[in-house]
């Protein structure tokens, strides 16, 4: 699901292991919409199809998931933003491949630790209406 123009600063939104990225339906609308939000379920999560049956689930698996829509939007900068098992990925993405910034939100309410992406003040106004 996307939020805003997609012509705007990609954002490449990503959600937790037992969730799908319907978890942000209600975070993204608050956000700067100076920014493209694209959230897409992993594989087996939300509307994604599931891996063939048999097939142990691999975080590898997920990261290739996620490199192939990357590939697939054309994207060559972006932003990632996640939660939970999608920060997993995304860290682990950033360091073996992009130069992409990353936003890390852990215990969405009370810890906060955010990277040069939004004012600091703006995000804590956001998170007090979630």
């Amino acid at each position: 699901r996307g939020w805003n123009d997609p012509n705007s600063i990609p954002v490449l939104v990503l959600h937790g292991i037992l969730d799908n990225c319907g978890s942000f339906n209600r975070l993204i609308p608050l956000l700067p919409t100076s920014h493209y939000y694209l959230c897409v379920d992993l594989p087996g999560h939300g509307l994604s199809s599931h891996f063939p049956p048999g097939i142990p689930l691999n975080f590898l698996d997920y990261m290739d998931a996620v490199r192939r829509v990357v590939r697939h939007l054309g994207w060559t900068k972006f932003v990632w933003m996640g939660h939970s098992f999608g920060v997993k990925e995304l860290l682990e993405r950033s360091v073996a491949e992009t130069s992409g910034r990353f936003s890390y939100v852990a215990d969405q309410r009370l810890k906060l630790l955010v990277y040069p992406l939004f004012d600091m003040n703006q995000l804590l106004a956001v998170f007090d209406n979630v």
